[in-house]
């Protein structure tokens, strides 16, 4: 089952969770403690929901600045947001249609120009790379909700 996660540090990323154990895997991308399960509003469709460390403030994690845009209200650590719909035994998550979860980070991404993805394993970087300077680059850009 694929979820989408967004950090505290702005990266966005598709994870997969396992089915029968996602609530314990839902714990660790959130920081542990209780998940809860929020509609946001900022999110143009009903299907998808968004899962928060319900323990965030009291356990000082840092301010989700994008989860605080969805949500339009104080969302702290970071956020994984799932599809939701019927099953067999009610509501429950659900599997993203294929290329659903691509679909969507792209949309986030277009319209909260700070999320970038998250970056894999560092690889070795030759002498060449490392003497090439960066330009310096200041984002000014605001966030707004969808």
């Amino acid at each position: 089952m694929e979820g989408i996660k967004i950090t505290t540090d702005n990266t966005i990323e598709k994870i997969e969770l396992p089915f029968g154990n996602v609530l314990s895997e839902l714990q660790k991308h959130v920081g542990g403690g209780f998940v809860e399960r929020v509609k946001p509003a900022g999110l143009r469709t009903t299907d998808y929901v968004m899962l928060v460390n319900d323990n965030g403030i009291s356990m000082g994690l840092p301010d989700n600045a994008t989860g605080s845009g969805l949500y339009r209200h104080r969302i702290v650590g970071d956020i994984v947001i799932m599809k939701e719909g019927w099953t067999r035994e009610g509501v429950d998550f659900v599997d993203f249609k294929p290329g659903e979860a691509d679909r969507l980070i792209e949309e986030f991404r277009k319209q909260m120009p700070l999320l970038r993805p998250k970056k894999g394993p560092k690889k070795q970087e030759t002498k060449q790379k490392e003497s090439v300077k960066q330009p310096h680059r200041k984002d000014t850009h605001q966030m707004e909700p969808f």
